[in-house]
């Protein structure tokens, strides 16, 4: 049977007491449903949150280490240039030291006669 028959049938302070009663359960049992709706929602909110910064930071973090792959390849490609470059120098001195050698060593011969 429903509560609001049984009331009708009860005295007027009874009935306002079941009454208070019924409501102070009904407010507790909507307040716990609405406390429960805003926890969940602040939860998927951080969960979100946290899920964004996460992706945004491996974002960042790719493309920290492409860039620092990016620096050490202009690097390695600078050095062997420099050293190709360093390279053919002492091969054009070293050339450059033979020839003076021969020209130093036809000049003393020349002396001699």
């Amino acid at each position: 049977m429903p509560e609001e028959v049984i009331d009708r049938l009860l005295p007027a302070k009874a009935r306002k007491t079941r009454l208070k009663k019924r409501l102070v359960r009904q407010v507790e049992a909507l307040t716990g449903k609405n406390v429960e709706n805003l926890r969940w929602a602040t939860l998927q909110n951080l969960n979100d949150a946290f899920q964004r910064f996460a992706t945004i930071l491996d974002q960042r973090f790719e493309e920290t280490i492409n860039a620092t792959h990016g620096a050490i390849r202009v690097a390695y490609l600078k050095r062997k240039e420099h050293t190709e470059s360093i390279d053919e120098n002492l091969r054009r001195l070293s050339l450059a030291a033979d020839e003076l050698h021969k020209i130093r060593s036809e000049i003393a011969a020349l002396n001699t006669k």
